[in-house]
């Protein structure tokens, strides 16, 4: 624990430290508020800029159709970096275009092709450390691009296998039900009794069907029955003038 002599020491010399002096200090300064609190890196766009880059990313997050959290987290991290990845270019780009204004309108105007060439390769040799720094940024970028793509990837298909075996077994489940349903409704009529399923038998997995839904599975398990009975019987024993066409 600090002594009292240490405190006043301490506060002493804290009135000495005033913050930056100059303008450009001050300036600098200001932009503390903008800075990412994990990198120190300023990143702030006008409004113009913002709305593109919003755009673009929405486009890019939509086409690779996440689910909400942490799969829509990986894809706006594949759309920030495909960003990234174009703004690096643009500054290649404009890097070649910079050494080209410099070029006064005499010379621009006359210019051929040779000339513009001649000048890129003056801008490459002479700044070689930018294009570095830039490769360096894009293969950093695209690197961490690629990896955010395939864990999405990953927790997609995952996602989709549940839920494609959920579905499977919600299926077999309301079969199940729907079957259970039938026996009891005619089995109910031919004890000459009402019957509501939802009511007198309600089923545990929270299924409910309606009395025409039932109506149909019960015609169609009834004619299925039937069907096996008139192959079982030679088709059309009891009907021997619908006989042709009919034997296998």
């Amino acid at each position: 624990m600090a002594s009292e002599k240490q405190i006043a020491a301490n506060q002493r010399n804290a009135q000495l430290s005033t913050g930056p002096k100059t303008e450009a200090g001050r300036n600098a300064s200001r932009m503390n508020a903008y800075a990412h609190g994990l990198t120190g890196h300023l990143d702030f766009r006008t409004p113009e800029e913002q709305a593109a880059h919003d755009k673009f990313c929405a486009g890019i997050v939509s086409s690779l159709a996440p689910a909400e959290g942490i799969e829509r987290q990986f894809a706006q991290s594949v759309a920030e970096d495909h960003w990234r990845l174009n703004k690096a270019r643009s500054i290649e780009n404009n890097i070649f275009a910079l050494a080209c204004s410099f070029m006064d309108d005499t010379d621009e105007n006359d210019a051929t092709e040779i000339d513009k060439a001649l000048a890129d390769a003056r801008t490459f040799t002479a700044n070689p450390e930018r294009f570095q720094l830039l490769t360096v940024y894009e293969r950093r970028i695209h690197s961490n691009m690629t990896k955010s793509l395939r864990q999405l990837t990953e927790l997609q298909a995952t996602r989709r296998a549940a839920e494609t075996e959920h579905a499977a077994r919600q299926n077999a489940l309301r079969a199940q039900a729907l079957d259970e349903a039938r026996l009891h409704t005619q089995f109910a009529a031919m004890e000459g009794l009402p019957c509501d399923v939802a009511t007198d038998f309600p089923n545990s997995n929270g299924f409910v069907f309606s009395t025409d839904e039932i109506a149909q599975v019960i015609r169609k398990v009834s004619h299925l029955n039937a069907a096996k009975h008139a192959e079982s019987s030679g088709w059309a024993a009891a009907h021997p003038e619908r006989r042709t066409g009919l034997a296998a």
